[in-house]
């Protein structure tokens, strides 16, 4: 469609108009401030379009390119007011329209007749308050006022548009309803917050949408996505959508009372981490993605397997796939890949139904480049740092949000508060922490700028966090916040009031180097290794943390969990079912990315799925199927997960025996019942090996990695053991065991 064509949507058949003699007269303007509004140059429109008084009574004026007659109806009873004159051939419009009655234009297109309201009859849209919060970065409800939205305005329906850019010379609106021609939608410019706002009449939710920007040097900037779009196109396009809030009746009350204490430092979290879209492709379409009701069997899946959570990779709208979503352009958007926001709605209430909860990956800390997003948003560097040893990225060539702004920093809380209040999002796991605490981060010497106090410390991005935090905290009750932090920063998990950043958990990223490292070597060398099992519990309580095998163990090289493993198939499933039994025994919360429960045999590739056809095989079924008990496990046995984050809850028992790669340490419940783990991460069975336990009794194996079940050799301790009065290991009682092969047991004390 040519900018000479009709609107997309013209008005239906207008109402018939009495023809009469009224007066007409073109309005006298300076040339050069119609010049200046026919190019596109002029940066207050509302100064002279619409209805203004004269001497001559009141007169209205519109930009119409391509038009050939315009008229002023009155907006009740569509009598002709006025008759709008030509100047020039630019497409301005102006005339008398005596009285004082509300109007509307009736505009003759050359594929048809408009009637609407003239956007420049109307008053402001943002009150003084959204502004100044706006201002202090304090505006938590800033996706219901800026962005765009249908409503009803002034007693007309329509969208208010309102954007951020306060360095441009013009900002226009632009889409199919004006055939993308930013001199027909300028908009009104509130200096005291640097923010353009319009609203137009008889547009509604579906519209596709972006602004066109002036920057300050008089340049005509590519055409700009926007920052607060609540819903965009389908990625590979890249407009913005107008979408009303989702209208989804919620049916989760009990859930949001009760997920305080479910998502606590003593409650069994058991996180399954999701890639959407390649978790797993729709039937007979390789390259398809589920929707968000496709989905739900996502939600089967992870309960079925006793998950207390999913975390989902970011779903915020990003363009480029291949980055995971880890580079997304609209923080208010649910990406298209998916359905609409109604639908994300659903889904996470149908989890909430089934006791599952739901955690966001999400990204504050850097941007991609894209010319249709933020970058130089309004000509200048607005949302990122102008120099580039603090706003570029070098690692993933990305930019760097400038913290140092208070709209910036408003912003980013505003759209982790828009998830959380929303969506009813359960938590928000907050990506790449490491590389905003040190402004030396992935940076060499003379790459980067020190602070006031010329330390390596970011302090913009920290007074951020514990800002965000603190808010979260006060606005949703019982939502968490976790830190992927790679470092050895002081009190990532402490409340801000106790002086540190107030995230509620800290991914554990030291123990799953290590940890990984040991399981990687072949079980003859493991001896040397062995402080890689045991030096995290030197740590374990310093924060609260979640131990994590997430994705990025298994790309770039690095193989899959199944590949990472010694030996042949028997012993690389063996030494899996073996590593997940100490994971889940371990202090900290659990993370597992999805497919390690299958052992895929390959490192994940998020233009495929999982491999479900591993599923026919004993082994690899058996895997799947331990994950499940595990799950079941930790959450039915309180000494499993009430001291995760408390040193009360594990002693070491056997934490030495380097020799023959044996670990053995007990978990306790509040109530001091407890729980005796032991390990043998040898192919060697082990018989009559000894330990110490807390008390006499018999003691069962409430779990064996090498049960037949889950494709193990079936060594055991045909269910368990009666304590014998031998002292060991400082105990007054003792067993004795078998020990499989490459395996774990998991013990209590119980009545026979």
């Amino acid at each position: 469609m040519s900018s000479f064509d009709a609107p997309a949507k013209p008005a239906a058949k207008p109402r018939k108009v009495t023809a009469k003699a009224l007066p007409s007269a073109p309005i006298l303007l300076d040339p050069a401030v119609v010049e200046a509004l026919v190019s596109g140059r002029n940066a207050d429109p509302f100064a002279i379009l619409g209805a203004h008084e004269s001497p001559e009574g009141r007169t209205v004026r519109t930009l119409q390119p391509g038009a050939s007659a315009v008229r002023v109806l009155h907006c009740q009873t569509g009598a002709l007011i006025g008759d709008l004159a030509q100047t020039g051939d630019g497409g301005f419009f102006s005339g008398l329209a005596p009285g004082a009655a509300p109007y509307r234009l009736q505009i003759d297109w050359p594929g048809g007749v408009q009637e609407t309201e003239d956007p420049y009859s109307f008053g402001p849209i943002l009150g003084e308050l959204d502004l100044y919060l706006f201002n202090q970065g304090a505006h938590w409800k800033l996706a219901e006022r800026l962005g765009a939205a249908p409503v009803t305005f002034e007693g007309v329906e329509g969208v208010r548009f309102a954007v951020w850019a306060p360095n441009a010379r013009r900002v226009s609106v632009v889409g199919n309803f004006n055939s993308w021609d930013g001199r027909r939608h300028p908009m009104r410019l509130r200096p005291e917050a640097g923010v353009w706002e319009l609203f137009i009449p008889r547009l509604g939710a579906g519209e596709v949408y972006k602004y066109e920007i002036v920057g300050p040097n008089g340049d005509t900037l590519p055409l700009r996505a926007d920052p607060l779009a609540r819903r965009t196109e389908h990625p590979p396009a890249t407009g913005s959508v107008v979408e009303a809030l989702p209208a989804f009746d919620w049916t989760d009350q009990d859930w949001l009372a009760t997920r305080g204490a479910r998502q606590a430092a003593d409650a069994a979290i058991s996180i399954y981490e999701v890639h959407a879209a390649s978790w797993m492709r729709p039937d007979g379409d390789p390259d398809g993605v589920l929707d968000w009701a496709g989905l739900e069997r996502l939600i089967d899946y992870a309960v079925g397997l006793g998950f207390s959570h999913i975390e989902l990779m970011p779903i915020m709208e990003h363009p480029f796939g291949g980055s995971w979503g880890y580079q997304p352009l609209a923080q208010f958007a649910p990406s298209a890949r998916f359905g609409r926001p109604e639908d994300l709605a659903r889904f996470i209430d149908v989890c909430h139904s089934r006791g599952l909860g739901v955690i966001l990956d999400w990204v504050p800390a850097h941007f991609p480049t894209d010319v249709h997003g933020l970058a130089q948003f309004d000509g200048t560097h607005l949302y990122e740092h102008s120099d580039p040893t603090e706003g570029f990225h070098q690692d993933w060539n990305t930019l760097i949000y400038n913290l140092g702004r208070t709209e910036v920093q408003g912003f980013l809380i505003a759209s982790a508060l828009y998830w959380l209040e929303t969506f009813h999002v359960d938590g928000l796991r907050v990506d790449a922490v490491a590389s905003m605490l040190y402004r030396d981060y992935s940076r060499k010497a003379g790459e980067w700028r020190p602070n006031i106090y010329g330390g390596r410390e970011n302090l913009e991005a920290i007074a951020f966090i514990k800002r965000m935090n603190e808010v979260i905290h006060e606005r949703c009750p019982g939502a968490v916040t976790i830190a992927e932090e790679s470092t050895a920063w002081p009190g990532v998990s402490k409340p801000v009031s106790e002086g540190g950043l107030g995230f509620d958990y800290k991914w554990n990223m030291g123990w799953m180097h290590d940890t990984l490292t040991y399981f990687g070597k072949d079980p003859i060398h493991r001896g040397y290794q062995h402080h890689d099992m045991t030096f995290g519990m030197v740590y374990a309580f310093s924060e609260k943390f979640v131990l994590p095998l997430s994705h990025d163990e298994v790309v770039h090289g690095k193989g899959s969990l199944y590949q990472r493993a010694p030996g042949d198939a028997w012993r690389k499933l063996a030494n899996l079912r073996a590593y997940f039994s100490f994971m889940w025994t371990h202090p900290g919360k659990k993370l597992l990315f999805m497919g390690g429960e299958l052992g895929q045999r390959h490192e994940w590739n998020h233009d495929s799925q999982l491999d479900w056809g591993l599923l026919h095989d004993h082994g690899h079924a058996g895997l799947q199927r331990i994950v499940g008990d595990l799950n079941r496990l930790y959450a039915a046995e309180p000494a499993l997960h009430e001291g995760d984050c408390d040193p009360w809850g594990f002693e070491w028992v056997i934490g030495d025996a380097a020799a023959i790669s044996a670990f053995a340490y007990l978990r306790r419940a509040k109530s001091g019942d407890s729980v005796l783990v032991l390990l043998n991460m040898t192919p060697v069975v082990r018989g009559d090996f000894r330990v110490g336990v807390p008390g006499p009794g018999f003691w069962a194996e409430l779990l064996n990695s090498d049960a037949d079940v889950y494709g193990g050799s079936g060594v055991g301790n045909m269910g368990g053991v009666e304590a014998q009065p031998i002292a060991s290991h400082g105990q007054d009682w003792s067993v004795s065991l078998t020990l499989p092969p490459l395996a774990a047991l998991v013990l209590k004390r119980r009545e026979r």
